[in-house]
């Protein structure tokens, strides 16, 4: 706490953690998910109900003890207060003290705060380190750069390990990593390797759910064992709650899962021992719904409206330029997501061709041009030739700096429609009134429901729009698939682990 002064009363200082199933296990996450040959789906856990509790009183960041620079870059960024559901779920029971946490919300609706304050607790208070580990390389990056803008003007040092990429020194020479998911865990594993986990103070696992994939979930799993196991050597595996109390503050590293909702999310929180907080809150209220022809329909298929083809344009086959200048036109802004890098590119210089945006602030597009040509690797082409009419594309095709320089304008309604690939579902909050999921099919597949979540969640801007939109273009021949995608749920969550033993 900045300049030693006392921390908010009830905020900073907190109950001991207790948890009624018992300490952190040493068995892998499978011990705790259904029997292969008898599976049992948990029920869903309810979302908080804030209308039956008391909202809580603190909720302005300058209230938490947080160090004046940290308040005040959170403000440059548009925070200056929490929703009521970060600060509840901060205040859980142990969380303050170090106790683990898995929490889901919306996209869209402030996850990373949580967790970036518990980062900075355990850097500036307990003189730990943090670990965030991110399913991409590219937001990895992007976190990073953030992370740094927030914190760096106390002190707390921020690196991104990724790929081959590290910061010269390695862990050593910074408080918090931000990494992707493999380099998390070879963090780990070189910390135990040393016998210097206890440098470590808190891992964070962001897209939790990623803990189920096929390709990378077990490495998830290892690393949350791992842990687990590491800090449950020299106690007891403890029946009563008094003493399990204890055992959960006696361990030195927090661990921490946000994740969109999951059917057994209550499961994985058992397994790390931790306490869990749902919500669905979001901060603007989302319309969803589908283009099947000309034609508009809500989540159930029935019809809003018909769309006026009388404007449609010449080669506009699924009325994209139609959407997009209906809601340009009433000053807002369309972001379209893309299954792949080419088809971002090809639809941006699509729209662009067609110049029927009119609202723009050409100069403002002008010194956007210039900030990309001032980059190391100079104005892409295909960028120079879509940023003068106010479109761009986002994918991890472009540098760091180029996704940041488009981000930014982006935001500040200088590009009014972005077209990006689904990394970007994901990554930063870069939110729109409008978001159009091109097609049901990424990848030759339909799209998972997690990741559909993901995207439409991006519609709809704090502060500046009263509703979010989101349109699911699809053809007439594809009517059966996108019903199955709408009526679909998250699927619970397996141990990769146990999957490949019965392999």
């Amino acid at each position: 706490v900045e300049g030693g002064s006392e921390p908010a009363s009830g905020v900073l200082c907190s109950t001991p953690f207790s948890h009624p199933e018992g300490p952190p296990s040493r068995r892998l996450l499978n011990a705790f998910l259904s029997d292969s040959e008898n599976p049992k789906v948990l029920s869903s856990p309810s979302p908080r109900d804030f209308s039956s509790v008391e909202a809580p009183k603190v909720l302005a960041l300058s209230e938490w003890g947080l160090p004046n620079k940290v308040v005040e870059n959170y403000k440059k960024n548009g925070v200056a207060s929490m929703f009521e559901w970060q600060a509840e779920c901060l205040m859980l029971p142990g969380v303050l003290s170090g106790g683990n946490l898995v929490y889901s919300a919306p996209t869209s609706a402030g996850k990373t705060l949580v967790a970036e304050l518990l980062a900075l607790k355990c850097v500036l208070e307990l003189r730990k380190k943090a670990i965030f580990a991110l399913p991409f390389v590219s937001i990895a990056q992007e976190k990073c750069a953030y992370f740094q803008k927030l914190f760096e003007s106390v002190g707390v040092r921020v690196g991104s390990f990724v790929g081959n990429q590290s910061p010269a020194g390695g862990l050593v020479a910074v408080d918090i990593a931000i990494c992707t998911i493999e380099k998390a865990n070879s963090l780990v594993n070189r910390l135990l390797e040393e016998s210097q986990l206890e440098c470590l103070g808190l891992v964070v696992v962001d897209e939790f759910h990623m803990i189920g994939d096929p390709h990378r979930g077990y490495l998830l799993e290892l690393l949350l064992t791992k842990v687990l196991f590491s800090c449950s050597q020299g106690a007891p595996l403890l029946k009563g709650e008094e003493e399990q109390a204890e055992t959960m503050k006696a361990a030195p590293i927090q661990l921490v899962g946000m994740s969109t909702t999951l059917p057994n999310l209550d499961t994985l929180a058992r397994w790390l021992g931790a306490q869990l907080f749902c919500t669905d809150f979001r901060p603007v209220p989302l319309t969803e719904m589908v283009k099947i022809g000309p034609t508009l329909y809500d989540t159930k298929l029935q019809k809003v409206r018909d769309l006026d083809t009388t404007k449609s344009l010449p080669g506009d086959e699924d009325d994209i330029l139609l959407l997009c200048g209906e809601t340009v036109a009433q000053g807002h802004s369309v972001l379209i997501f893309c299954p792949t890098k080419n088809w971002c590119e090809k639809l941006a210089q699509a729209i662009a061709r067609v110049s029927f945006l009119d609202a723009i602030d050409r100069p403002g597009l002008a010194d956007v041009c210039e900030q990309l040509k001032r980059t190391h690797v100079g104005l892409d082409p295909a960028l120079g030739a879509t940023i003068p009419h106010g479109v761009a594309f986002h994918h991890a095709g472009l540098t760091m700096e180029e996704r940041e320089i488009v981000e930014f304008a982006f935001r500040q309604s200088l590009i009014k429609i972005l077209a990006a690939t689904s990394t970007l579902s994901s990554g930063v909050n870069l939110p729109a009134r409008l978001v159009m999921v091109r097609t049901p099919f990424f990848n030759r597949s339909l799209l998972d429901v997690l990741m559909y979540r993901q995207m439409v969640g991006r519609a709809g801007r704090k502060g500046i729009d009263s509703l979010g939109e989101s349109i699911l273009v699809c053809k007439p021949s594809e009517r059966s698939k996108v019903v199955a995608l709408l009526e679909s749920a998250p699927k619970p969550v397996k141990s990769c682990l146990g999957r490949r033993e019965e392999a």
